[in-house]
């Protein structure tokens, strides 16, 4: 199941020879991050009136991901009166070629949480790759005696629920519209099918929400689906590396809110703060209405530093996620390998934190050239994260999809020159949401990642 889920789904034989998959952390560590994402749960979230009886939910993401895919269900259980507190989610390297470390990661993970909060189980859900590691690690007698309730969420069919027996009760949540995991029912499992949605949408939509609600509990629909704005901001996030989910430990984060012009408004950060020791930041107290940029200045030498521009924020945040770029001699990092992060040109990287951009469907255009075409986003390819590069390092713009970044899912590439400096900002445009931001050279100054929430 490993080999398949990871490397059949997503990525090509070729790929997988060109490389060892980078070390995992520790289980030590992974135990000991559920410490810290609590707190900044609770910290974000907090409300005493909160039910705590509920049993603790962990999240797992899937290939490429992190955290971060679990922000807005995160956003709608504290809507509900969740407590903070009950709410953890599991970081894992989503490139290693075996599911063993981070079985015995997650299983570290979860004894952490029923110690941390006194309960006998935990509920767990794993969405895509994340569900090949939810029924990999519940296929122990053992383990799966710390899990009541497990969700599958978008991922491959299996031949029954979770379990060594198929004891464990299983959501199997999935929609016609994935056209990446091609899931259906499974015999066994409560199935909820969500219509027409994309793989990605299958973890973060509102109607999954409510499967999620429903199955966890008794059977209730939630009071509400919606995130609704808050009044202050409160943000806590991490910065690690894409794939690996390494943390960017002893790393440099600036926070600098902009003009509307996307340049830096004022002379000083707004908010200035050493990485942890698992990439950790936070609290960050944000202004309602403006926009941000997020600059990562790795510890390693000779890592180009990266900078996130995000719209304004309209509700407190606990997964803040700042990916960098990865080690060379992973997976992630010999995709990476054909940007030439240099001081010729720009390097942009548009990513839709929520759901897949799809042609037909979204509108997404950098300086005015359409990017949400029938070969850069279609519904089989389930793109969320666009690479905007001078593929070919000469200068001039085609258009022409990067093949190599076509060969995997969730991501797409496309051959177009950005100047690495220029008198007026770079516009990117989402469905008629605009930001704008600089050219900067990407080896010194670093590339640009934009995020639509």
């Amino acid at each position: 199941m490993a080999h398949r889920l990871i490397f059949a789904l997503f990525a090509t034989a070729w790929l997988a020879s060109c490389g060892t998959a980078a070390p995992a952390a520790s289980s030590d560590a992974a135990a000991d991050a559920t410490a810290d994402a609590t707190a900044d749960a609770v910290t974000v979230f907090h409300d005493p009136s909160c039910d705590a009886t509920r049993p603790p939910i962990v999240f797992a993401h899937g290939f490429l991901a992190a955290s971060d895919t679990w922000a807005l269900q995160f956003q709608r259980l504290a809507e509900n009166g969740v407590c903070a507190d009950r709410l953890f989610a599991f970081d894992w390297n989503t490139l290693t070629q075996d599911l063993t470390v981070p079985t015995q990661e997650l299983d570290a993970f979860i004894d952490s949480v029923t110690k941390t909060t006194g309960a006998p189980q935990v509920d767990l859900v794993g969405h895509s790759a994340g569900g090949g590691l939810g029924y990999a690690y519940l296929a122990d007698a053992n383990r799966a005696k710390k899990v009541r309730r497990y969700a599958h969420v978008a991922s491959f069919h299996e031949d029954g629920p979770a379990g060594p027996t198929g004891q464990i009760p299983t959501l199997n949540l999935w929609s016609d519209g994935d056209l990446v995991a091609g899931a259906g029912e499974i015999t066994g499992t409560t199935n909820a099918k969500i219509p027409g949605i994309d793989h990605y949408s299958v973890a973060t939509s509102a109607p999954s929400f409510a499967a999620l609600w429903q199955f966890f509990g008794d059977g209730t629909p939630p009071q509400v689906t919606d995130v609704r704005p808050d009044d202050t901001l409160t943000l806590h996030g991490k910065a690690l590396t894409l794939g690996e989910n390494v943390p960017e430990a002893g790393g440099l984060l600036t926070i600098w809110p902009l003009d509307a012009a996307g340049n830096h408004r004022d002379a000083q950060p707004a908010f200035t703060a050493t990485l942890g020791a698992d990439g950790h930041f936070g609290p960050f107290t944000a202004e309602l209405g403006v926009s941000y940029a997020f600059v990562v200045k790795s510890a390693t030498a000779g890592k180009p530093p990266i900078t996130y521009f995000r719209p304004p924020f309209t509700r407190s945040d606990a997964l803040v996620y700042l990916r960098t770029l990865p080690s060379a001699d992973s997976l992630a990092g010999t995709l990476l390998a054909v940007v030439p992060f240099d001081d010729k040109a720009t390097v942009l990287i548009v990513f839709s934190a929520s759901r897949a951009i799809l042609t037909g469907v979204d509108s997404l255009t950098v300086d005015g050239s359409e990017l949400a075409t029938p070969d850069l986003a279609s519904a089989k390819h389930t793109a969320i994260a666009f690479f905007v590069f001078d593929a070919d390092s000469n200068g001039k713009s085609d258009g022409t999809p990067v093949a190599l970044f076509q060969s995997f899912a969730f991501l797409s590439g496309v051959d177009q020159f950005l100047t690495p400096t220029g008198p007026t900002p770079i516009a990117v445009t989402l469905n008629g949401q605009t930001l704008h931001v600089p050219h900067q050279p990407s080896q010194t100054v670093g590339p640009v990642v934009v995020v639509f929430p």
